[in-house]
């Protein structure tokens, strides 16, 4: 039980980190203004600002509705975890396959915000040549 109680501790570290990374709340902030604006009857006059306006709501709910699910999760998890007891080994067992999942969730949302950038999404081509070096460095290339 120790040991998943640590794992709960780095874990909530790694959620707080990334609410600080990711400016969760001025993006829910952000979120709530432009879904005000999409809102209002005169939105849709202006095809070009109701694009962007939708596509930078679009980018800020991609990080924050995948963050708030996890966190609703952790803490969930976090308080079924604080009321088990050590005699209850097959439930500690499928809290730590939980707390595990969760972690996961929350790696893949970091790498997926840390490449949420606008040029991200563009397609990149790529050429690995070999230079100097022999045989061995066509091997790599």
């Amino acid at each position: 039980i120790e040991e998943l109680k640590e794992d709960i501790r780095m874990v909530e570290q790694k959620l707080e980190d990334l609410e600080v990374i990711f400016d969760i709340a001025q993006r829910s902030k952000r979120v709530e203004s432009l879904e005000e604006e999409i809102a209002r009857a005169d939105f849709w006059k202006d095809d070009v600002r109701s694009k962007a306006v939708i596509r930078e709501l679009k980018d800020s709910k991609a990080v924050v509705d995948p963050f708030a699910k996890i966190a609703d999760e952790f803490k969930d998890l976090k308080d079924i975890i604080s009321i088990a007891t050590p005699e209850d080994a097959a439930s500690l067992t499928h809290f730590h396959n939980d707390l595990t999942a969760l972690k996961q969730k929350l790696d893949t949302l970091e790498f997926n915000s840390l490449l949420g950038g606008e040029a991200d999404r563009n397609n990149a081509i790529m050429t690995v040549t070999a230079g100097a070096g022999g045989t061995e460095s066509c091997d790599w290339a």
